[in-house]
C-alpha cells in the first residue's frame, strides 16, 4: 500500500489549464449595414403589416447580426462552439420575429378600425337608399302609433296571409297528432238496409228455400253431428279430387266453412260477388253441392270474408272501400260501412257478434259496433297495412300483423300494444291461423316458409318452421286439420302441401289447380279428410 503510495504521488498530476483559444476572423460589418438593420428593425415594429422587402432586408442581415455579437462577446470566446448553437439563436430570432408580425396581424390596428368604419357608413347608406313606397320601408315615427300608422295597405295584407297560414300549419299539425293518437273520434258513413235495397241484389239459385218440414236451406242436415272435441277427431290426408264447384266468372279470393256444421261454403270472388254453396249431397242428408245463393253490392273485387259466430250473418270487404254486412238466408244487406281504406281482414268478435275488427290498409285496425253504427276504437301502431287478426287467449287478446314485417299484440278494448315481435330475418305474413289444440300460431311468411309463435300467457317466436313450398308474392292460406296433427298450405304454382305437425315433415303435395296459385285452403271441421281449395282459375275443389 506504502508502494503505491509512493508511485502515485511520484506520477506528474493532470493540467487543469484551459487550452488557448483563438480568436474567430472577424466579420467585416460597416456602420451603414448596422444602421440598415435598425431601420429595417423599427420598421417591423411600428408597421401593422410588415412589407416583403422589409423582410427580406432583415433575413439578409440577420445572420451579420449574429455573428457581429458573437465577436463582440467576450475577449476568449471558446473556440469550440458549434454550429447547433448558431443555427439556434438563428431560430430563435426568426421565431420571435414571426410570432411578433402574427401578434400585430391580429390585432385590431387603425387601418382595420378604419375599414370597419367605412363597411358601416356603406350600410347605413345602402339602407337609406330604400324607396319609401317599397314593400319593406323603414318604418318612421318614434312611437309605436305611429309605426303602426306608416305601415302600408300592401304590407298589412302581407303579413295577414304569413299569419293565416301560420295558423293552417298549426291546425293540420294538430288534426295529425290527434290522428296518430287516436283521440280523436274517427267515424264512418253507415247505411242501413232501406238505403241499400236499391243498391243490392240477390239472386237464390235452388229450386226452394223451405223443405217440406218448413225449415230453411241454411238449416243443417239433421244427420249431421259434428264433434264437440276437437282433438278426438280422426283425420287423415286427402288423395283424389271429390267435386269441383263453379259459377265464378273470375278468380276466388278466399273461402269459408259455415260455422260448426260446415254444411254450406261461402266464396269471395274478383268478379265483385259472393256465393254460397251446398257441401252434402242429397244422398249426405243435405240438398245438393250446387250454388245456393249469389250477394252482389259490391263494385269492386271482394278482399275478405268472413262469418259470424252462428252463421246467420256475414261480412264481405271489397276494394271499393265499404264493408257489407249480409243475410245469409234473407239474402239482404243489413249495413254498410264506408271506409277511407279497403279492409284486408274482417273479423267478428267470439264473445259478441255486434262488435267487428277490420285491418285497413291505411295502418289502422277498427274496433266497430253494429248496433250504434260507428268506431269504438282505433289500434294505430302499425307502419304499413294491416293485414291479419287473430284472437287468442280466450278471446280477450288478439294479434295483428302488416306490411311493416311486424307481429303486435293487443288487449282487446285498449288501443297500445302490449307485445311487439319484429326481427331482421322477418318477412310480411298475410296469412295467420290458430292451432285447434294449442296456443300456437302458424303464419305464412313470404320467404317460402311457414314460421311458428307461441300465442298463449306470453308471446314470443318458436323454432318450428315448414318449408318446402313457395309463397313469396302470393298470400297463400294455411289451415289446420282439426285435431291439430296436420298443417296445410296453399302454392304459387297451384299446389296443396301437407306437413306432420310435430315433426315437422313434409308428407304430401297435390297439384290442386293448374297455372294459377292456389290462394284458399279449408280443412273440413267434420269430415275427417276434405279439404277444399280455391284459386284465380274461378273454381273451387274439395279433396278427400
Amino acid at each position: 500500500a506504502a508502494a503505491d503510495a509512493g508511485a502515485t504521488a511520484g506520477a506528474p498530476k493532470p493540467s487543469r489549464k484551459r487550452p488557448a483559444l483563438t480568436s474567430a476572423p472577424p466579420v467585416a460589418v460597416s456602420q451603414a449595414q448596422i444602421d440598415r438593420v435598425g431601420e429595417t428593425t423599427s420598421e417591423a415594429l411600428v408597421s401593422v403589416e410588415p412589407s416583403p422587402t422589409a423582410l427580406a432586408r432583415m433575413d439578409g442581415v440577420l445572420p451579420q447580426i449574429v455573428q457581429l455579437g458573437l465577436e463582440q462577446g467576450p475577449a476568449k470566446p471558446f473556440e469550440q462552439r458549434s454550429a447547433r448553437a448558431t443555427a439556434t439563436a438563428i431560430d430563435d430570432a426568426a421565431f420571435d420575429l414571426g410570432m411578433h408580425d402574427v401578434s400585430l396581424h391580429n390585432s385590431e390596428g387603425p387601418n382595420k378600425r378604419r375599414r370597419r368604419r367605412r363597411k358601416r357608413q356603406d350600410g347605413r347608406a345602402s339602407a337609406q337608399s330604400i324607396p319609401e313606397g317599397s314593400l319593406w320601408a323603414d318604418e318612421s315615427g318614434s312611437s309605436d302609433d305611429e309605426a303602426q300608422q306608416a305601415v302600408t295597405a300592401e304590407q298589412r295584407a302581407f303579413l295577414k296571409e304569413l299569419t293565416e297560414r301560420g295558423q293552417q300549419a298549426k291546425r293540420h299539425m294538430d288534426e295529425r297528432e290527434a290522428d296518430e293518437q287516436g283521440s280523436k273520434e274517427v267515424t264512418v258513413d253507415v247505411y242501413r238496409e232501406e238505403a241499400l235495397r236499391p243498391a243490392v241484389k240477390s239472386t237464390f239459385h235452388a229450386e226452394h228455400e223451405y223443405d217440406y218440414q218448413g225449415r230453411v236451406w241454411t238449416v243443417p242436415p239433421s244427420t249431421l253431428r259434428p264433434d264437440d272435441d276437437p282433438s278426438a277427431h280422426d283425420c287423415s290426408l286427402p288423395r283424389r279430387l271429390a267435386h269441383v264447384w263453379t259459377g265464378h266468372s273470375k278468380g276466388v279470393q278466399q273461402i269459408e266453412w259455415f260455422p260448426k256444421y260446415a254444411h254450406l261454403l261461402l266464396s269471395g270472388s274478383l268478379d265483385t260477388t259472393c256465393k254460397i254453396f251446398g257441401v252434402y249431397d242429397s244422398s249426405g242428408g243435405g240438398n245438393g253441392r250446387g250454388a245456393k245463393r249469389t250477394y252482389a253490392g259490391h263494385h269492386a273485387p271482394i278482399r275478405a270474408i268472413a262469418f259470424d259466430n252462428d252463421g246467420s250473418t256475414f261480412a264481405s270487404s271489397s276494394y271499393d272501400k265499404r264493408v257489407l254486412l249480409w243475410d245469409v238466408e234473407a239474402g239482404v244487406a243489413k249495413t254498410a260501412f264506408g271506409l277511407s281504406s279497403p279492409a284486408n281482414s274482417v273479423a267478428f268478435y267470439p264473445e259478441d257478434n255486434n262488435v267487428m275488427l277490420f285491418a285497413c290498409a291505411d295502418r289502422t285496425v277498427l274496433q266497430v259496433d253494429a248496433r250504434e253504427g260507428r268506431i269504438v276504437q282505433r289500434y294505430t301502431h302499425h307502419l304499413s297495412a294491416v293485414n291479419t287478426i287473430t284472437f287468442f287467449d280466450q278471446n280477450r287478446r288478439f294479434l295483428t300483423t302488416s306490411d311493416d314485417k311486424k307481429m303486435l299484440a293487443w288487449e282487446m278494448h285498449i288501443p297500445v300494444p302490449i307485445k311487439y315481435i319484429q326481427d331482421p330475418s322477418m318477412q310480411s305474413m298475410p296469412v295467420v291461423r290458430h292451432h285447434p289444440t294449442s296456443s300456437m300460431v302458424a303464419c305464412q311468411s313470404m320467404d317460402n316458409q311457414i314460421l311458428t309463435f307461441e300465442a298463449g300467457e306470453a308471446v314470443r317466436s318458436h323454432k318450428k318452421r315448414f318449408k318446402g313450398h313457395n309463397s313469396a308474392g302470393y298470400a297463400c292460406d294455411i289451415d289446420f286439420s282439426p285435431n291439430g296433427r296436420f298443417i296445410t298450405s296453399g302454392d304459387s304454382t297451384g299446389k296443396l302441401f301437407f306437413w306432420d305437425w310435430r315433426t315437422g315433415r313434409r308428407l304430401r303435395h297435390l297439384q290442386a289447380h293448374d297455372q294459377h296459385p292456389c290462394l284458399g285452403v279449408r280443412w273440413h271441421p267434420v269430415e275427417p279428410s276434405w279439404v277444399a281449395t280455391c284459386a284465380w282459375d274461378g273454381n273451387i275443389k274439395l279433396w278427400e
